[in-house]
């Protein structure tokens, strides 16, 4: 049996090096880009039938969402800063593409929705294109 999901992630990180000390020449790293893009695909799977509790012969198609995210991390706070080691801020995007999905869907048994909806198809939609930032310190 495949997998029901896969993910796939790419990372890329950059720093950038400048002397900390010009009497010993010992580099510090004080800015450091981070970048990741996460890329997760779920295949199709049968609806459960609450009418039967059994899955049944329908199935859901397979959706795919994708979230990247850019950021930096840096130290050249940390002389104003007591006890400060990092300063990190990010910005991201979640279901970059914008998919539509539903990530649960099944056959309801009609109880509660009343009469008529008995074998009514239901589904929860995924959530629509989503935008983040976030401000992150580490003593």
């Amino acid at each position: 049996m495949p997998p029901r999901s896969q993910n796939r992630a790419a990372w890329l990180f950059y720093a950038a090096v400048c002397p900390s000390n010009m009497l010993t020449s010992e580099p510090s790293i004080w800015v450091t880009t981070l970048t990741q893009f996460v890329d997760q695909y779920t295949s199709s799977e049968y609806l459960f039938n609450n009418g039967t509790g059994a899955p049944s012969h329908q199935k859901q198609p397979g959706y795919n969402v994708s979230n990247l995210s850019l950021g930096i991390k840096t130290t050249r706070l940390n002389p104003y800063i007591p006890t400060l080691k990092d300063v990190k801020l990010s910005v991201g995007i979640y279901n970059l593409f914008d998919a539509r999905y539903n990530p649960i869907e099944y056959i309801t048994s009609g109880g509660y929705f009343g009469g008529n909806s008995a074998g009514a198809i239901l589904a929860d939609p995924g959530a629509p294109r989503q935008y983040f930032m976030t401000v992150s310190a580490k003593f």
